[in-house]
């Protein structure tokens, strides 16, 4: 198992689609925390999908609720996962190594997958948080 991460599942939008930014600037795009889940130390499956990621363009608020941060606090870039990608990585993590901390987020980003194809409009992401 390697370090701390929790999962943010975000709902991504651009400075188009929010009304209250600078309407000028549309480079940003910013990610709306749906909820976090604390996995604490994952295996190698996780980590092989982790290393393959890309880091994520969408800012989320640092625990200040203020701050725009693209950076957990090592440093390092978040990473951004698809529910798609991630699920099936988690399914073998726990057939592998029966975590109790899985089986409750795979149901969830399950159902969030199923509501990601209609009201949710494809907008869902996963970010990758070390701490």
């Amino acid at each position: 198992m390697g370090y701390e991460c929790k999962l943010y599942i975000v709902d991504t939008y651009g400075d188009s689609e929010c009304p209250l930014l600078d309407m000028k600037t549309k480079t940003k795009t910013y990610a709306r925390e749906i909820t976090s889940y604390d996995l604490s130390k994952m295996g190698d499956h996780y980590h092989d999908l982790l290393n393959k990621a890309p880091k994520t363009k969408s800012y989320i608020y640092a625990k200040d609720g203020d701050t725009e941060t693209l950076k957990d606090p090592y440093g390092d870039e978040l990473r951004e996962f698809t529910l798609a990608e991630l699920i099936p990585v988690l399914e073998k993590e726990q057939a592998e190594n029966h975590y109790r901390r899985l089986p409750p987020i795979i149901a969830m980003l399950k159902e969030f997958e199923r509501l990601n194809k209609g009201e949710w409009g494809g907008h869902l992401r996963v970010l990758h948080y070390g701490h």
